[in-house]
């Protein structure tokens, strides 16, 4: 796993499995618009430290601890219809978190997550 650097998810993939890619060197992670939910389940990101561009366009729904210790991730977009789970994301780096459509945030979601200075909601957003 450790040669992959972008990661780009399209429509047949329905599952990322718990752990997959925990201590890859992946950079970026990107979703086709498919409208077909995305699970990606319990650390399946933990700790890819390398990890700063994640961007949700299809529906979604994250495990806990899913990107739990990926220090570099600054922006987040979240397509329609997002579930995220408790502890997913912790990066302190995370300045930009942008929701596009409906999203259930679980306790905890961004714990961590300090330096957060632009949040946007479109107009279809339901928290």
């Amino acid at each position: 796993m450790d040669t992959i650097k972008s990661l780009v998810i399209e429509y047949n993939k329905l599952e990322i499995n718990k752990g997959y890619f925990n201590n890859s060197s992946i950079k970026e992670l990107l979703t086709d618009t498919s409208g077909r939910l995305l699970s990606i389940k319990d650390s399946a990101f933990y700790n890819c430290k390398q990890l700063s561009k994640v961007l949700f366009n299809r529906p979604v729904e994250i495990g806990e601890n899913a990107f739990k210790n990926c220090e570099k991730i600054s922006k987040l977009s979240f397509g329609n219809n997002a579930i995220i789970g408790k502890f997913a994301f912790n990066s302190r780096m995370i300045d930009t978190l942008t929701f596009n459509g409906k999203a259930e945030i679980r306790k905890g979601a961004f714990s961590n997550c300090k330096n957060i200075s632009k949040l946007s909601f479109n107009k279809d957003a339901v928290i």
